[in-house]
């Protein structure tokens, strides 16, 4: 788990800048929603659910730029093969970039997510008297997601937080596999 959140702090930390100006363009954000996967063999699942964390800085007026954590799990499936049975997750730290189309209210955004892909497999397999066996996966891989959203302000530091991401994951041996999310959340704004 430590080197899962050790990437994150670290991109946080490029981000910062030690003035009161900076931290009040600082917003921590979090959100949850469902997510499908494409190009999926018939045997796994693919609809799934996950939860995103976001560490946001405005740069400059409509620019906003900061650092994302998401995580996303499918399954558990059946045994739909006879004597096997998946879950798959994905877990992705990415670099965010997004320029945010109006000042009011509403604010929608186009943007993208650039980063490393967590690929996390699980297969069981049942060996009938001799129980279950299960054999792990881990791989990292290359990513991208391009992303549209909209903010809705509620409060000067409160704002609720839609967006639609088609995330992409780049594998050397075969085709990039990917898959949509819709999440819903909210921002806070850490100073006015």
């Amino acid at each position: 788990m430590k080197r899962k959140i050790l990437p994150v702090i670290a991109c946080c930390i490029l981000f910062l800048l030690p003035s009161a100006k900076t931290f009040a363009q600082l917003s921590v954000g979090l959100s949850v929603g469902p997510a499908t996967r494409w190009s999926v063999p018939k045997s796994i699942q693919s609809l799934g659910v996950g939860i995103n964390a976001s560490l946001r800085y405005k740069v400059w007026k409509g620019l906003v730029t900061g650092v994302n954590f998401s995580g996303y799990k499918f399954g558990p499936e059946e045994k739909n093969t006879g004597n096997v049975g998946y879950k798959i997750s994905y877990y992705s730290y990415t670099g965010t970039f997004e320029y945010h189309l109006l000042k009011k209210k509403f604010k929608p955004y186009v943007g993208v997510d650039i980063g490393v892909f967590n690929y996390h497999t699980v297969t069981t397999i049942n060996f009938g008297v001799l129980g279950d066996q299960s054999l792990v996966k881990n791989e990292y891989y290359f990513g991208f997601a391009p992303l549209l959203g909209a903010n809705y302000s509620l409060t000067e530091r409160f704002q609720l937080n839609a967006n639609l991401k088609f995330n992409t994951v780049i594998i050397k041996e075969a085709a990039p596999i990917g898959y949509a999310s819709l999440s819903l959340g909210f921002f806070y704004r850490l100073s006015r």
